[in-house]
């Protein structure tokens, strides 16, 4: 079994470059997967564009899970950012020191040449199978899948990529699949995969790292998984190929932007980009930010918390006085009485959604003390309709009072609120009913 160390997946996301060898081969390699990939590099944003026009509140609820989700003990998310760090941490940066400072230029590709040394046919063949494994490894754990010795559409899966996971796995073709081995890569690896030993897998850099994630008790038993697997998604990969028209020249005049490229050299490219770039850990860094922010999503219930207030309220609040309303001429009725009642009522509802949703606290605040304002605004107009009935009644006539809400609901604005008791105190009523959604 391994180990697994990883950041936080915000620290993560936050520390991918914004410009480096990596991210100009991405580019270079953008007419795969056009328009698929784009270099996020700030989990915060991430969070904000998948919730588009969510509230603030909302938002931060979501971030606060996600990273929450990330750290939590055996996470899925944390198994699978690992699995994509160690892939590229097992080859790479054996060039660094002599790309140093380069990032925005082409690599004088000679002046790295003694650093990096071309991989056998076996080696690589190997490195594109386990490449290959990892990334249907990491689909399952993030799309709770059984592990991958339960299941057999690799192809199907590969096929519904989209965004960075369709960039990686273009890649994987492109960079460890024809580039390396040739046109006829696919039924190349898998002639070399079938006829491998032992020895060969044991001794391979990726196959002793990740070793766990091939089913199988032996390495005898996890070579005939890896050669059954890799028998399984060859027509996939001659699918893609053909698709693409994907073939070495290609590639290389793609990367003539990234790398001064020489003729004789050739065989040095594959080795070349294994050991100044890591995109499957760039991009599957964005995959796995991606993954545990939907599940994020999933889990935070989208409650309109602004709407559920009001919905409320406005059955608490009173509407403006019907015309010449009974209780106008109660020399017993009690408005301001009514009103504090009303403020009661409405607190309760204010204190329920409270404690219901913490997560959306501040915008609830604010609508509450919004509603606060408009039932005084309300009370002193209705007051003022009172008095004039009094005045009326006094002078034993009767005076039409229009409301602005005439015809709304057929109650008296004073009905009690269904389910609720009388408010007591200033604002502070306790009502006997229970709001439920």
């Amino acid at each position: 079994m391994f180990r697994m160390i990883t950041p936080p997946v915000g620290q993560l996301v936050d520390s991918l470059p914004e410009t480096s060898i990596t991210t100009r081969l991405l580019n270079a390699l953008d007419y795969l997967a056009p328009g698929e990939w784009e270099n996020n590099i700030d989990f915060d944003a991430l969070v904000r564009s998948a919730l588009m026009d969510a509230s603030a509140a909302r938002i931060e609820a979501v971030n606060r899970h996600a990273r929450a989700l990330y750290a939590e003990q055996g996470s899925p998310y944390q198994r699978a950012a690992w699995i994509f760090r160690t892939i590229d941490t097992t080859d790479r940066l054996l060039a660094a020191t002599a790309i140093a400072g380069k990032v925005g230029e082409k690599i004088d590709f000679l002046s790295i040449l003694d650093r990096v040394t071309p991989k056998s046919d076996v080696a690589q063949a190997i490195d594109l199978a386990m490449k290959l494994l990892a990334e249907l490894t990491v689909f399952g754990l993030l799309n709770g899948r059984p592990t991958i010795a339960e299941w057999r559409d690799y192809g199907d899966v590969l096929q519904s990529y989209t965004k960075e996971n369709a960039m990686r796995i273009a890649a994987v073709v492109a960079l460890d699949g024809v580039l390396p081995l040739g046109p006829d890569f696919a039924t190349k690896a898998q002639d070399i995969i079938a006829n491998i030993d032992i020895p060969d897998l044991g001794g391979n850099p990726i196959y002793q790292r990740i070793s766990g994630l091939v089913p199988g008790l032996s390495d005898a038993e996890r070579l005939g998984f890896l050669q059954d697997f890799f028998s399984n998604m060859t027509g996939w990969l001659q699918d893609f190929q053909a698709k693409h028209h994907l073939m070495p020249d290609q590639i290389l005049g793609k990367l003539g932007s990234v790398v001064e490229l020489a003729d004789d050299k050739l065989d040095y490219v594959g080795a070349f980009v294994d050991a100044t770039t890591d995109y499957f850990a760039h991009t599957g860094t964005q995959t796995v930010a991606r993954a545990v922010i939907a599940q994020a999503i999933a889990d935070v219930p989208e409650v309109q918390v602004v709407d559920d207030f009001q919905f409320v309220v406005d059955d608490v609040m009173p509407i403006d006085a019907d015309e010449n309303d009974a209780r106008y001429l109660d020399d017993d009725y009690d408005l301001d009485q009514a009103y504090t009642e009303r403020e009661g009522e409405m607190d309760d509802v204010y204190a329920e959604m409270k404690a219901r949703h913490k997560e959306e606290l501040s915008e609830l605040r604010a609508q509450h003390r919004a509603e606060r304002e408009r039932l005084k605004e309300q009370k002193k107009a209705v007051k003022g309709n009172y008095k004039k009935a009094k005045k009326a009644r006094a002078k034993g006539g009767r005076i039409r009072i229009r409301s602005r809400n005439q015809g709304e609901r057929g109650r008296s604005p004073f009905d009690t609120h269904p389910g609720r008791g009388k408010g007591k105190g200033k604002g502070r009523g306790k009502g006997r009913g229970r709001w439920d959604d």
